[in-house]
């Protein structure tokens, strides 16, 4: 009579541990096995230069450097069991600094401040342009879109953080005006100018001494030097020699400026002499 015989069969374990990374490139990361089953006889860790590392009483593998680490287990019938864990690296750096202002309008100058924590090094950069170690701001006279870039680490540049800021640089109008014109069809200086750098519509105001009104007019003007008035009243008289008030109100095209950042609306008021 054949007797029936039980045959056990062991199953892998399931490796569970507890990971805790590493100050940037220091080896302080460590790897702690949980829950270690009666039945395995042997576990370790092997490093990704496959050297086996061995724990200490806790079940625990210290000093342990940033990257992948395979876990092993081999019970007591000879079956084993592996997982890949990782210890990342953690960064304590932090990269920071201050604008002002941060945004404007052109001519500008800004100004950083340098508000790293944990960091002896720097690098900035400025439109994808290496602009040194150091780097108090920058003066512009265009206008434009400005990425201010910080990397700052210690010791090590694998440790390094790295923080980014976007200062938005509008025009602002500048219209020249003269305080003399003589309209006297000689050619010369016969007109009441503007030149302007931007594309703008205008409404044109002009009093006498006593505060009345002699000329208005408005319209659009491209960027450039246009005529805006010729020395004469509304009726078309010329007008007597003598000091004007002019006001002119210039509304700057929404398409070549964020009026969110620049003032949209810009009055210029002034005396101008009429000399024929």
């Amino acid at each position: 009579m054949v007797k029936p015989i039980s045959i056990g069969v062991s199953y892998p374990q399931e490796i569970i541990s507890s990971t805790f990374n590493s100050v940037c490139s220091f080896s302080t990361g460590k790897i702690k096995m949980q829950n270690v089953p009666d039945n395995v006889v042997q576990f370790g860790a092997v490093n990704k230069n496959g050297d086996t590392l061995t724990a200490n009483s806790a079940n625990t593998f210290n000093g342990l450097s940033t990257g992948d680490y395979t876990l092993f287990y081999i019970d007591k019938f000879g079956c084993s069991t592996d997982t890949v864990v990782t210890v990342e690296p953690v960064i304590d750096t932090q990269a920071a600094f201050a604008t002002n202002p941060i945004s404007g309008t052109a001519p500008i100058q800004i100004n950083l401040q340098n508000n790293s924590v944990n960091a002896t090094d720097y690098s900035w950069w400025l439109n994808g342009d290496y602009q040194g170690n150091q780097f108090s701001g920058f003066f512009t006279d265009t206008s434009g879109t400005y990425e201010i870039e910080l990397i700052a680490w210690k010791t090590d540049s694998i440790c390094a953080d790295t923080v980014s800021f976007t200062v938005f640089i509008s025009d602002s109008l500048v219209a020249s005006l003269p305080n003399v014109f003589t309209p006297n069809n000689d050619g010369v200086n016969d007109f009441f100018n503007v030149k302007v750098n931007l594309p703008v519509s205008y409404k044109l105001s002009i009093l006498n001494r006593w505060g009345n009104l002699v000329f208005e007019n408005e319209g659009d003007l491209t960027k450039g030097e246009h005529k805006l008035w010729n020395g004469e009243t509304k009726s078309g008289e010329i007008v007597t020699d003598g000091t004007y008030f002019y006001k002119i109100v210039f509304e700057i095209d929404g398409d070549f400026v964020d009026c969110e950042l620049t003032e949209c609306e810009v009055v210029k008021q002034g005396f101008v002499d009429v000399r024929k």
